[in-house]
């Protein structure tokens, strides 16, 4: 029987499926505020309600309590206020629509209007296969958010750790970081991230 994670433990590096769904559970019943792009051109889906940042050079702007942040994995929206049309990732953004083709840029997906505002966190969609970990977002106005782990971008023999697949940041200085692989850890976002490949 797995152990069930509180809000404040940690558990440095796990495989355990039943934990982490427990863990993504907590997205359910979360309003939709915005996407943003961080630095790094990383796209992050801010959930919850607004908080406001730690810090003093951030005092006046706010976040999500919950930030799903994609890191390394590619992703596909299917926009519940636009039906039939594919919002996908790639070096340009591309809205595909039958034989229609619209690319979108950074400011165009912070601003554009794919996902209702406030639209509720009404299922989690979760995958574990021996090599990734697949995380969906099904929201209440019908759009249904998929994100796909893509090692393509993992650095090749230049000494770099490779990034996680995907991570959400929770209140209390909690992230969930998934991947790469099948692992998952849920730790002290403020707390420098240590070797957690070693067994």
């Amino acid at each position: 029987m797995p152990t069930v994670i509180q809000i404040d433990d940690v558990q440095p590096r796990s495989e355990d499926r039943e934990e982490i769904r427990s863990l993504l559970n907590r997205l359910v019943g979360k309003p939709f505020l915005f996407f943003k792009v961080s630095y790094g051109d990383e796209l992050t889906i801010h959930l919850g309600e607004l908080v406001p940042y730690l810090s003093p050079k951030m005092k006046d702007h706010k976040k999500g309590a919950y930030i799903v942040a994609l890191r390394a994995s590619a992703w596909v929206l299917e926009s519940g206020l636009e039906p039939g049309l594919l919002y996908t990732s790639g070096d340009r953004l591309t809205l595909r629509a039958s034989s229609r083709v619209t690319t979108l840029d950074w400011e165009e997906i912070e601003s554009r209007p794919i996902i209702r505002p406030r639209a509720i966190v009404i299922d989690i969609i979760f995958e574990a296969t021996p090599a990734e970990l697949i995380l969906g977002l099904r929201f209440s106005d019908g759009s249904i958010l998929m994100i796909l782990p893509d090692r393509s971008a993992d650095p090749k023999d230049d000494g770099e750790e490779p990034l996680t697949d995907w991570e959400v940041f929770m209140p209390r200085h909690r992230v969930l970081k998934a991947g790469p692989g099948p692992f998952w850890s849920y730790t002290d976002s403020r707390t420098p991230p240590k070797d957690e490949t070693a067994a």
